[in-house]
């Protein structure tokens, strides 16, 4: 049996392919490597000269997809159990491993939400098993894509004769101006679910749960406040002065359970990954929400839904950087308190308002299964008093590309 082995790095660190060997007796691959300092490890694999399916990768166990401690690991793959003619093709397999800086890891993280520090990594939607819309990943597991946010400078805001923008909050809200922001981040590919909720939590918040709909686990969990999901403002408050304070409530719990630093988006975060490159009403490059979000108008286009409620995540399309939801469904909140924009001046990783002391709100965004799509525009926003929780609105989290929480 020939088998070769190369291997692929970023400049730092690097990583060698010590030992590519096959197990006779299970028909298993084992493949042995070295580090020259902590990195995520990636991998993929050619027969023949020919690129092996990222879905025939995924039966794989060890030191793979995951941030790996130098000197190194290994790990073993089922290959019998993916390819035909296993030993035939074996014979001409070459496998290339990449090593990620740990705060540069790949697009996309997978979170166990049962915890146990369960994170895997992925270099494309394809290569995540058995593919990001599965149902495992709307329950008890969260997809994570990250945003390459890093030094770009885009338009916030919306233009004045936009459709769909109000005269007074488009004033207030939608002033246009230049952000640039200075980190990549991830964000949820999907609202979170109530499945994914009860994973962390133990507990279902949810008005539309298990006693109003037969299918619940993967719809949007939502009537939570934000100061559950954040922490109370007398406690662990977020604005422009003290941006990093240390966290409450459920985002506390999973990033105890997970070791990644969970937050939720700023105002601009959730602009740019909801736009993805675009300037237009909707994230499809149009001023039209069909087949795109949930709100008011079409939730009858729903075949499960005798009435208007909300929508199993997913169903309609993404945005070019695989963003479900990001319209309509359920408005999710952001860490900013509500306050008017009244600037036109360009801004780096803004903060808004220090507080909001007349309603003590903070911004939702995204619109909603009840609401009219011009609330569902990706400049339209909203607000809701940060004690209250809502059936109409959940959450979606982001992390820094470092992924990793030390305690603050």
């Amino acid at each position: 049996m020939f088998l070769l082995a190369s291997a692929a790095a970023f400049a730092t660190p690097s990583v060698t392919i010590t030992s590519v060997e096959q197990d006779s007796s299970f028909n298993r691959v084992k493949v042995s490597y070295s580090l020259t300092e902590d990195a995520v490890v990636t991998w993929s694999a050619t027969t023949n000269s020919v690129a092996v399916s990222p879905q025939k990768l995924t039966r794989v166990w060890g030191d793979i997809n995951r941030k790996i401690a130098a000197p190194g690991g290994t790990f073993f793959w089922a290959g019998a159990e993916e390819l035909n003619n296993f030993n035939e093709v074996v014979a001409s397999l070459n496998i290339t491993l990449t090593a990620w800086p740990t705060n540069d890891p790949p697009d996309y993280m997978v979170v166990d939400c049962a915890g146990k520090s369960n994170v895997t990594y992925y270099v494309s939607a394809e290569a995540v098993p058995f593919g990001v819309t599965n149902n495992l990943y709307k329950t008890t597991k969260m997809v994570m894509r990250k945003i390459p946010a890093k030094g770009v400078t885009w338009k916030m805001g919306s233009p004045a004769d936009e459709a769909g923008r109000s005269t007074a909050d488009g004033a207030t809200y939608e002033v246009r101006h230049n952000v640039t922001l200075t980190e990549d981040y991830y964000i949820g590919i999907y609202p979170m679910t109530q499945r994914q909720y009860v994973s962390f939590t133990e507990s279902n918040p949810s008005y539309w749960n298990r006693t109003r709909c037969t299918v619940w686990m993967t719809r949007p969990v939502e009537n939570i406040s934000f100061n559950t999901i954040r922490g109370d403002k007398s406690v662990a408050p977020w604005n422009a002065t003290t941006p990093y304070h240390t966290v409450g409530g459920i985002l506390l719990k999973m990033r105890n359970a997970t070791g990644i630093k969970f937050d939720l988006p700023t105002d601009a975060q959730w602009e740019y990954a909801c736009r993805a490159g675009t300037s237009t009403p909707f994230n499809n490059g149009t001023g039209s929400i069909n087949g795109l979000g949930w709100h008011s108008g079409n939730w009858s286009q729903d075949p499960d839904l005798t009435a208007n409620m909300t929508h199993i995540v997913g169903l309609l399309q993404p945005n070019k950087w695989g963003l479900y939801d990001m319209h309509g469904n359920v408005y999710t909140w952001c860490l900013d308190w509500n306050g008017a924009l009244n600037t036109s001046t360009a801004v780096i990783d803004p903060a808004g308002p220090a507080t909001d002391p007349s309603h003590n709100a903070r911004i939702r965004r995204g619109g909603c299964y009840n609401h009219t799509w011009e609330w569902a525009r990706s400049a339209a926003h909203r607000s809701y008093t940060a004690s209250s929780p809502a059936e109409t609105i959940g959450f979606r989290v982001v992390a820094p590309a470092a992924g990793y929480w030390t305690h603050e």
